[in-house]
């Protein structure tokens, strides 16, 4: 009788959980502490050429004793372009095969760098571990439960990128059903155990807004996933709400991410031409994935406030003029600050932290200090 009881209130408190998902904005806490201040340093490394000096897709940090390297993936080049911040310059590229043993397809979408000798990659066909010179040391298919109406794949881009996790020796992403057929029981993420190939599907699932509204969202369609060795945080690009995955104990929480200075959820989109949908992009906010700072023990998140339309002599405004509002959490997800980041500055979407705090890409082509030569990026420092 007491384990039905235990097991009455775990359903209580899992379904409490699921109805907060299901059309409900979560109001937001705020936190008692306060910021104490800011530092911004300004890193520039010199492109070679090979490298650019913007990547808008698949990046990772890796952090050493002596070095941290700012590493994405370079498709023109089909290469891996490391750039150490410490020392502001270009180290080194790994050039991937395009035939052969030792083979990486093109397109790469998902990276995770776990040490030079072990650097996980999904190309879109295999789930790979190569090392720095791109020689392929294990690769699996990349199509799981393939004999299954639930066969699925590794789905990856630069918000919801790939997370080794080295204590359960395990790759958590992302994951796009073949038979794509959106329900609240679809899960959006997958556990691979490296070692067999076994998976588990995480039972994290999508709002219900998402659901009911997905075709009529335009390009804000997207998961942001963020990982620790515990948990998963993720939220949706569409709205501003925030949820994190516990590994250990399956438990999903919900928490309120909204702001006071933009709307908190994506209009629907009365239709689906070309034009209406870049207005649609344009004049709604778009929330970025939610990031750890294990160094500081506090969340961060980037979004785009919503701006209006406007059109004149053939020229229309894009996203990038978008103002972009930084939100500083506590561990518990209670707001510390908001604020506004200075305009015309930052290309957002390839965010890492490190010890040094928040990387971001300074090379808005707006910026006063844009020079094509270089590859700038800020470090911003949050001291609580």
């Amino acid at each position: 009788m007491k384990n039905l009881f235990f097991l009455v209130l775990g359903c209580m408190v899992l379904q409490g959980c699921f109805s907060r998902r299901e059309d409900i904005l979560i109001e937001t806490k705020h936190a008692t502490q306060i910021i104490k201040g800011t530092k911004l340093d300004s890193l520039s490394v010199p492109i070679d050429s090979v490298s650019n000096n913007y990547y808008s897709g698949i990046s990772n940090v890796y952090e050493t004793s002596s070095d941290v390297y700012y590493v994405s993936y370079n498709k023109a080049t089909h290469s891996l372009d490391w750039l150490s911040l410490t020392n502001e310059q270009n180290s080194f590229h790994t050039i991937f095969d395009s035939q052969g043993p030792n083979m990486v397809a093109m397109d790469v979408e998902g990276l995770y760098i776990h040490n030079f000798d072990s650097i996980f990659i999904n190309d879109g066909f295999s789930l790979l571990i190569v090392d720095k010179k791109g020689a392929v040391k294990k690769k699996m298919k990349n199509l799981f439960n393939q004999d299954s109406d639930k066969s699925f794949r590794l789905y990856n881009y630069d918000s919801s990128n790939l997370f080794y996790n080295k204590k359960r020796k395990s790759i958590i992403s992302h994951i796009f059903f073949i038979q794509n057929n959106l329900t609240a029981n679809t899960p959006s993420m997958a556990e691979i155990f490296i070692g067999n190939g076994d998976f588990r599907f995480l039972q994290s699932f999508y709002p219900q807004y998402y659901i009911n509204q997905y075709k009529y969202l335009g390009s804000d369609i997207c998961i942001n996933t963020s990982y620790t060795l515990e948990s998963v945080t993720y939220n949706f690009s569409c709205e501003s709400n925030i949820y994190t995955y516990n590994l250990i104990t399956d438990e999903i929480n919900c928490y309120g991410g909204k702001s006071k200075l933009s709307k908190n959820r994506i209009a629907k989109m009365k239709s689906t031409n070309r034009e209406k949908k870049w207005i649609h992009y344009i004049e709604n906010p778009r929330f970025f994935k939610v990031v750890f700072d294990p160094f500081r023990n506090l969340y961060i998140r980037l979004h785009w406030k919503e701006i209006n339309y406007r059109k004149s002599q053939n020229r229309f405004n894009t996203p990038y003029e978008k103002e972009i509002i930084m939100s500083v959490y506590t561990k518990q997800f209670e707001l510390i600050n908001e604020f506004v980041l200075q305009s015309d500055t930052y290309l957002i979407n390839t965010e890492e932290i490190t010890s040094k705090g928040l990387i971001i890409n300074s090379n808005h082509p707006k910026n006063r200090t844009y020079e094509p030569e270089k590859y700038k990026v800020h470090t911003y420092l949050i001291e609580l």
